[in-house]
């Protein structure tokens, strides 16, 4: 074969063991239950119930969570071949919850490297999934679609990719990443637990 991919994007994804969901679920759904502890984030163009800068987001159990995905985190920098020994320090965490109707526009998780929270990896938990799905964004598409060579060529373009992801599922992936959540069309709630960390 003499067609070659470049500059690939990548994500790690994998499965927190069955006893750490379990878990996670006990240590989680009191904090996860109580609607009092979402809002919507200003300047979020979504209608996403997020736990994201709410005032009661401290109090959620993130130090417990983190030692359950533990497995996840050790395989993802195994499978990574790290070139030396990293430093992974969180940043932000939070819990988004999508009701009938939910979802969440594209989006990243970039912010400056002078910012408090500054972060080059981010992290999603699911913790209850549905019909709706995670999908990455190719910020590319569109300059490739006018250019005419997708009138031409069959080489497989995407413009968004979903992730194959179930209920215990965790995806890490850089934060320049854009992704975004379609619409839930289920009666089912649809939760994730997202971290966002600096790796150095």
């Amino acid at each position: 074969m003499t067609i070659k991919m470049f500059c690939p994007k990548w994500y790690y994804l994998g499965t927190v063991p069955t006893k750490n969901q379990k878990r996670i679920r006990s240590i989680f759904s009191d904090f996860i239950s109580d609607d009092s502890n979402y809002l919507t984030p200003s300047g979020w163009q979504c209608n996403v119930l997020s736990t994201y800068s709410h005032d009661n987001n401290p109090n959620a159990p993130w130090d417990e969570f983190a030692n359950e995905i533990e497995p996840c985190m050790i395989e993802f920098l195994k499978e990574m071949y790290p070139k030396k020994e990293p430093l992974m320090s969180p940043t932000e965490a939070w819990v988004n919850k999508y009701k009938k109707g939910g979802f969440q526009e594209n989006h990243d998780h970039v912010i400056s490297p002078n910012h408090e929270h500054f972060c080059n990896l981010s992290f999603i938990y699911f913790y209850q999934v549905n019909d709706s799905n995670f999908e990455f964004y190719n910020r590319e598409y569109s300059e490739y679609i006018k250019s005419g060579l997708d009138d031409v060529f069959r080489v497989s373009v995407e413009r968004f990719t979903s992730p194959q992801v179930k209920t215990g599922d965790v995806i890490i992936f850089p934060s320049t990443h854009e992704h975004r959540v379609t619409r839930n069309m289920s009666d089912d709630e649809r939760i994730t637990i997202s971290m966002n960390f600096c790796v150095t």
